[in-house]
């Protein structure tokens, strides 16, 4: 500091790792609006100030499903796409991209599956599933 003002320059070794899990005081859901009050000083002046490698949300890495409940993961996917399903009779799953071509389609049998799609280019796919006369679809991303 010379004179109250700051003639240092910005290095790495400024950076401070810092996190905050707002999940300790909100709902998962919840919208949340972070603001980044700053105040300058016209009389001042000095290196300033940066953000880094910041996160709003770490990608998810693994998944307890409800017992009874469908569940595709991760999603987005890269190469490998997990389907949990409660155990019931084999069915049949079909992946089509935004063209309408099924570009897979297969049997799941056990209640946990595991898929390579490495072959796929990236892209947005629909999951078919068909049960008990009725259809239900997901949206899936391949990165």
């Amino acid at each position: 500091m010379q004179n109250g003002d700051s003639k240092a320059i910005g290095t790495l070794n400024y950076f401070k790792p810092n996190r905050l899990d707002l999940l300790e005081s909100f709902a998962s859901g919840d919208t949340v609006h972070i603001r980044f009050r700053l105040h300058s000083d016209a009389e001042r002046n000095g290196w300033g100030w940066a953000i880094d490698n910041l996160r709003i949300q770490d990608r998810v890495t693994a998944l307890n499903p409800e017992r009874n409940a469908f569940a595709i993961f991760p999603n987005p996917f890269t190469d490998v796409l997990h389907i949990h399903r409660p155990l019931q009779q084999p069915e049949t799953i079909q992946l089509f991209n935004l063209l309408g071509q099924c570009v897979f389609q297969g049997n799941l049998y056990a209640a946990e599956s595991s898929i390579d799609l490495s072959f796929l280019p990236s892209g947005i796919y629909l999951l078919t599933r068909r049960l008990s006369g009725r259809t239900e679809q997901y949206k899936l991303l391949k990165q």
